[in-house]
Order: structure tokens, then C-alpha cells, then sequence
């Protein structure tokens, strides 16, 4: 039995066979509760290949791109070979339920403190990995990476930071973890071809450090820019699509709320997707909004668009974005529109789009020496406008109108309507007509 749990099949990679020292690690209660923490940042219903791919995966993933890395006869210092595997197997397990959902909600409205999953030695100074072991477990299980890490630990951690002489494979603007989850994801949601699945271990091979970071020869080149291909067709399928739009922004108002009133916090990172919506299902009394708002989302009752948008008004993001501030403009937007008349619920979400669905890369060129800059980032401010019920023609468009108008008035400038992302060719707007 000891030799069938060190080996595994990926559905992108194939078998990879484990060490002694990265099982070990595979079986730490906080990387088995990866297994139920979603790659991507919401249960997607319109994109239903997102849905069910596991962090647990990608940490393996990242794993076997480590030790391609590794094999590609780079050399590196006594030890560290150890800490990079370690370091790409555990960089997610500070993720909270739904990943990057949640951790905005508490990075940007300072609900204790600035929460960044990828700090391990930070969060246990702030308190994240607590000490009382009753809080530092899954399930009952008492966490180990640190213990297993022993003096690695400061290694390991800073190296997930994008510190230290291998960081920037960790963490950088292309490393294992981002060239793995992009192609990973893609791959899951139906968006790249079958040669695509080799693209990770061929940037893997394909990559070495240099004193300015990541050195690629130029034959190499097309490979990195073949992946901001995908991460720009991934990205505009989880960020545009109105379905998944509106799963965000349902999911992130009930965690609102639950925040507002103190049914949740900092400490409730541990938790897995499936144990946040099942604490928000048994809410009662004055917490009947958080039950609802996940009931309907649970159920495919999403909400429907008003208005999908972007605007270059990056800046205002952080006030935009604000608890008070959104729901402040959603109670504007009903009152232009229907008075003291009953009307839907309003829900406002922002998105900030800086270098998500375009990233540039910056490369060392391996035989010129000289740095390059590949690709561009993209910079705007998405913006979804939805109401908790449908409604007709006529109305939408007044409600798309003092939306537009408010949201001005609020900070966003030359706002303008996304396409469809999942129709070739695009019509502006023609993802709401799908609702008419």
C-alpha cells in the first residue's frame, strides 16, 4: 500500500511518481483540504468545466512542472531542490473557500488585516495559522508542513513569496504556479487543443533564472506568448461571462453580510468551499439574507444582468469597492428607478481587471543577455449591474441608465458594455440579449 500512495495520475501530465519526501508533504492534512478548495473563485454554472478543478490538482501540478524544472539540469544550491518542491506542493494552502473571492472581500475592506494567501510566514505572525491546535487542523488533524519543514520553513515560506535565489519560479509574472493554473484551467474548461497540454512542461524545460529573473532562449519565446493566448481566453470566460459575474457577486454579498455581522472573519479561512455555503445555509433570524442569497445560488438562480461594463477608472477601484460604498449605490440606483415603488434587490459588484486578463512578461533574452517585454497588461474596471428578479425590456434599459449615471457620479468614467465572451463573432452586448 506505502508504494501504490506515491504515485498518481494528472489528467494533464500523466503519472508522476512521488518521492518519499513529497508524499509526506501530499498527505499534510492542510494540502488534503486543498482537495475541496475549487482552482476557480466560484461553483460556475455556465461554465461548468471550471467548477469541480481542485487546487489539490494544481499543487500536484505545479509539483511535477518543479521537478521538469529541476530536471532540465538547472543548478541550484545544496537543499534547495527540496525547498522548490516543497514550495510548489504547499503555496496554495492558505487559500481561503472559493480562493481569491473571498480574499478580496477581506484585503479590501481591512477585515483583519491584509489577508495574502501566498504569505505563509506572514500569516503566522498575523495569526492565520493560529497556535492553539484545535484552530491549526482539518478535521481534527493537526497541520504539519511546518513541522515537516522544520528549518526549511523560512525557506519554503519566503520562497512563495517570490523571494530568495529561486522565488520568482514561485511567484513572478510567469511561473510554475501561473503557468500551471492558466494552462490547467483551460485545459478543463474545453479553450485550448490537445498540443496545449505539453505547453507547461515545455515552459517548464524552457525557462532558467538569471540575476534579473526568468531567462527564456528566443527559440522559446513563442511559448510564453502561446500561453497569454490562453490566459487571455481563460480570463475573459471567468471575468466577462454574465453567469459567472453574477455567481461572484451573489457569493461575495452574502460573505458581505456575513462579515457586517460578524458571523464571519480572518479565522474562517480554513474553511472549505462546501463548509462556507453550508455555514451560510444554516443562517437564521437576522442572517436570513446570507441563507437566501446562497440557496439561490446553490439552485442556479442567479441573478440577472443589467449591465456588464469596464471603465479605464482603475483608481477609483478601492473606494468603489468598499461594503458601504456599493451598497450605497445599489440603494441609488433603486431609487431613481422605482421611488418608494416595490422593485428587485440591486447588486453591484466591481472586478479589478490589472493584469488578469493580459499580462506582460518580463524575460531575460538567454543569448543577448538583454531584457525584453512580452505582451502588455490589461488595466480597467469591470462593473455588473444585476437585480434579484428579471425584468422587461423597457425597464432594464432605464435601469442600465441611471446605472451608468450614478456609477459616473460615483467615480467611473467612459464606461462602456463587454461582449459576449463564450459567442465568435462578438456583438457588443449580445450576452444580454440572451436574456430577453
Amino acid at each position: 500500500m506505502e508504494n501504490e500512495l506515491n504515485r498518481i495520475w494528472d489528467p494533464m501530465y500523466g503519472l508522476m511518481e512521488l518521492s518519499p519526501l513529497e508524499s509526506s508533504f501530499v498527505f499534510c492534512p492542510e494540502v488534503q483540504r486543498l482537495r475541496h478548495i475549487r482552482l476557480c473563485n466560484i461553483d460556475s454554472l455556465l461554465i461548468p468545466g471550471a467548477a469541480q478543478v481542485s487546487r489539490f490538482e494544481h499543487a500536484l501540478g505545479t509539483l511535477r512542472l518543479a521537478n521538469e524544472w529541476l530536471a532540465a539540469k538547472n543548478k541550484v544550491a545544496f537543499g534547495q531542490a527540496d525547498n522548490l518542491r516543497i514550495a510548489a506542493l504547499v503555496h496554495d494552502t492558505q487559500s481561503g473557500p472559493f480562493g481569491h473571492s473571498i480574499q478580496y472581500i477581506l484585503e479590501d475592506n481591512k477585515i483583519g488585516g491584509d489577508f495574502k494567501h501566498e504569505d505563509l510566514s506572514g500569516a503566522r505572525e498575523k495569526m492565520y495559522h493560529q497556535d492553539l491546535s484545535a484552530n491549526a487542523s482539518y478535521l481534527g488533524a493537526p497541520f504539519l508542513v511546518e513541522k515537516l519543514c522544520d528549518k526549511r520553513w523560512k525557506h519554503v515560506s519566503e520562497m512563495i513569496n517570490g523571494r530568495g535565489p529561486l522565488g520568482k519560479l514561485v511567484s513572478g509574472d510567469i511561473d510554475l504556479d501561473n503557468i500551471d493554473n492558466v494552462v490547467r484551467l483551460a485545459f478543463h474548461v474545453g479553450i485550448c487543443n490537445q498540443e496545449d497540454k505539453t505547453l507547461p512542461i515545455q515552459l517548464a524545460r524552457s525557462i532558467s533564472l538569471s540575476k534579473t529573473g526568468i531567462q527564456i532562449s528566443v527559440k522559446n519565446i513563442p511559448l510564453v506568448t502561446r500561453w497569454q493566448e490562453i490566459r487571455k481566453r481563460l480570463y475573459e470566460f471567468l471575468l466577462l461571462d454574465w453567469g459567472e459575474f453574477s455567481g461572484k457577486a451573489m457569493l461575495t454579498r452574502a460573505f458581505e453580510d456575513a462579515a457586517m455581522q460578524k458571523r464571519v472573519g480572518i479565522d474562517n479561512w480554513r474553511l472549505t468551499d462546501e463548509e462556507l455555503i453550508q455555514m451560510f445555509l444554516g443562517q437564521i433570524g437576522d442572517s436570513q439574507s446570507i441563507k437566501i442569497i446562497t440557496s439561490r445560488l446553490r439552485l442556479g438562480q442567479l441573478y440577472t444582468p443589467i449591465m456588464i461594463a469596464r471603465s479605464p477608472s482603475v483608481e477609483s477601484y478601492k473606494f468603489l469597492n468598499l461594503i458601504a460604498t456599493k451598497r450605497e449605490i445599489e440603494k441609488q440606483i433603486r431609487k431613481a428607478v422605482y421611488k418608494d415603488r416595490p422593485g428587485p434587490q440591486i447588486l453591484v459588484h466591481f472586478i479589478l481587471d490589472v493584469k488578469k486578463t493580459d499580462r506582460s512578461v518580463k524575460i531575460t533574452c538567454k543569448e543577448t543577455q538583454k531584457q525584453e517585454v512580452i505582451g502588455f497588461d490589461s488595466r480597467c474596471l469591470l462593473i455588473g449591474v444585476f437585480a434579484s428578479k428579471p425584468v422587461k425590456s423597457k425597464e432594464s434599459l432605464i435601469l442600465k441608465n441611471e446605472s451608468i449615471r450614478i456609477l459616473s457620479e460615483n467615480g467611473c468614467k467612459d464606461i462602456k458594455m463587454v461582449s459576449d465572451p463564450l459567442i465568435l463573432p462578438r456583438a457588443e452586448n449580445d450576452q444580454l440579449a440572451l436574456l430577453s
